[in-house]
């Protein structure tokens, strides 16, 4: 759960195979590796085109909770 600033701008959070993606980025490096990839993508785009976007960043805040059962 996170806010929509957690997002990178390249993935659609409503498609299924982006929601895989994200699990997938989240459970290989954390949160922390999907922020990053997500502030280098708006780093790269300092002028807003490639990204439509009103600010640079977005806050970017989330919990991650993996529960194992039996």
């Amino acid at each position: 759960m996170g806010t929509d600033g957690v997002v990178p701008p390249i993935f659609d959070p409503e498609k299924a195979r982006d929601q895989k993606n994200l699990l997938n980025i989240i459970e290989k490096g954390g949160l922390s590796e999907l922020i990053f990839d997500k502030q280098s993508l708006e780093d790269s785009d300092s002028d807003y085109n490639k990204y439509i976007r009103y600010k640079h960043s977005d806050d970017a805040t989330a919990i991650f909770i993996k529960l194992c059962g039996s």
